[in-house]
């Protein structure tokens, strides 16, 4: 028995590291078909990496359908979405079952990039001063769905 506990400890250790890597990797590809969904013009598609829930947060806003609602209203052309993508993403699992992602969020336009500050010094990484995320998400029964969502921007 003492010559198995060693070998049994080693394939614990590597189950719970092969399934923190494969949810880390479901969890980043949430994130990617969000970007793919909004890049393509779809609020949607991009709305499919949250859960769909009364109490969903996103910062002051409650709901999933309100969210919807505000995301149509002020993104209502694919012109005015423009091109999404995240930075510096970090994904943390907290349990088996609950994440937190982190990241820079940088929104381009044909005439504009939203939400960047005037005021951020010269030589300083943009990413410092604003655009930052911290998602909280959690492995339901359609996969891992972000529940909460808080995104700083300049504005």
């Amino acid at each position: 028995m003492k010559r198995f506990l060693p070998i049994l400890m080693a394939s614990a250790v590597a189950s719970v590291v092969a399934f923190s890597q494969s949810d880390e990797m479901r969890i980043r590809r949430v994130l990617e078909e969000q970007i793919a969904g909004w890049n393509a013009g779809s609020v949607e598609k991009y709305m499919e990496g949250l859960l769909e829930f009364r109490q969903h947060a996103i910062c002051e806003r409650r709901g999933y359908a309100n969210v919807l609602a505000r995301y149509r209203k002020s993104y209502d052309t694919k012109e005015k979405m423009g091109t999404l993508s995240f930075e510096e993403l970090r994904v943390r699992l907290l349990s088996p079952e609950a994440a937190v992602a982190t990241g820079v969020w940088r929104l381009r336009r044909a005439n504009d990039e939203p939400w960047v500050s005037e005021a951020i010094p010269e030589g300083i990484p943009l990413g410092h001063f604003v655009r930052r995320f911290t998602l909280l998400l959690q492995k339901k029964y359609k996969g891992w769905r972000i529940v909460y969502d808080h995104t700083s921007s300049a504005k």
